[in-house]
C-alpha cells in the first residue's frame, strides 16, 4: 500500500486502484486461524485507514474484519479451486466490501452523500480488483510455504 498509493497518484490512476489489501484479507480468511487472521485483518484495515484520508477512522478495520468473518464462515463450506473460482470469490468480496462501506458511511458519516456513486462503481471496482487475485494469492502462498507449510495444499501447489 505504501508503494501503490503514491505511484498511482503520480500516474493519475488512483481512482482505478485495485484493493490489494482486500485480496490479502480473503487469503487470510482461507489460510489462517481465526485469532491470528482477525488480528492480521485489523492491522491491514488500520494501515488502509492511514492511507485513505476521507473516510472515518476505523472504517476499513471494520470492513476487513467483517469480510474476514464471512470468509471464515464460508471457507469450510465452499472450496476455492482454480483461477476462475478465485477471481469470482474476490469479485464477490469486493462488492460486499463496497456495500459495507456505503452502509457504514450512511450510518456514521453525517456529510456522506455519494451513495449513488458507490453503487454505480461497485462492479467496475470489483472488476479492477479481481484480476490481481491470482498474482497476490500466488505470492502469499509462496511466502507462507517458505515459512510454515511443507506440503503444497493451495490452488497453485498440488
Amino acid at each position: 500500500m505504501a508503494l501503490e498509493s503514491p505511484l498511482l497518484q503520480e500516474l493519475h490512476l488512483s481512482f482505478f486502484a485495485p484493493d490489494l489489501a482486500l485480496i490479502v484479507v480473503v487469503w487470510v480468511s482461507l489460510n489462517m486461524e481465526t485469532v491470528s487472521g482477525g488480528v492480521t485483518c485489523v492491522l491491514l484495515g488500520f494501515l488502509k485507514d492511514g492511507f485513505t484520508m476521507v473516510v472515518p477512522v476505523g472504517m476499513h478495520m471494520e470492513i476487513f474484519i467483517v469480510i474476514f468473518l464471512i470468509g471464515r464462515f464460508f471457507s469450510g463450506r465452499v472450496q476455492v479451486r482454480g483461477l476462475v473460482g478465485l477471481i469470482v470469490t474476490i469479485a464477490i468480496a469486493s462488492v460486499l466490501a463496497s456495500m459495507f462501506f456505503a452502509l457504514l458511511s450512511l450510518l456514521f458519516d453525517r456529510t456522506f452523500g455519494e451513495f449513488d456513486l458507490i453503487v454505480k462503481l461497485m462492479v467496475p471496482y470489483a472488476a479492477v480488483t479481481a484480476p490481481f487475485a491470482p498474482l497476490i494469492f500466488y505470492l502469499l502462498d509462496r511466502v507462507d510455504r517458505l515459512f510454515h507449510r511443507k506440503s503444497g495444499d493451495s490452488i497453485f501447489f498440488s
